[in-house]
């Protein structure tokens, strides 16, 4: 018989931010049994909140990813209008 571990987690918790809650009905008293691997998981909410704006701190590291992600589509760009590439499928498939 396997043994079972309870924890006891409160969290504020976005849409998207977790695969496993994300499984559930965001509606307040919404409880929710959810298999996760080997792992079962209850989830309860108790409060669902209206959207607001983030702070600077808040917002900070996904701008500053985001922005990242965008120089390097265009410098990706660039590089390909700028060089022409081919790749041997054969090597490619060897080194998989």
């Amino acid at each position: 018989m396997k043994e079972l571990k309870f924890t006891d987690t409160h969290e504020w918790l976005e849409k998207g931010e977790n695969e496993v809650v994300d499984g559930i009905d965001w509606k307040k008293g919404t409880v929710g049994p959810i298999k996760d691997g080997e792992r079962h998981v209850l989830v309860v909410v108790h409060e669902v909140l209206k959207p607001v704006e983030k702070t600077l701190k808040e917002a900070r590291g996904l701008v500053t990813a985001g922005y990242q992600d965008q120089l390097e589509k265009d410098w990706i760009k660039e590089l390909r209008g700028k060089y022409k590439y081919s790749v041997n499928r054969k090597y490619l498939e060897l080194i998989k």
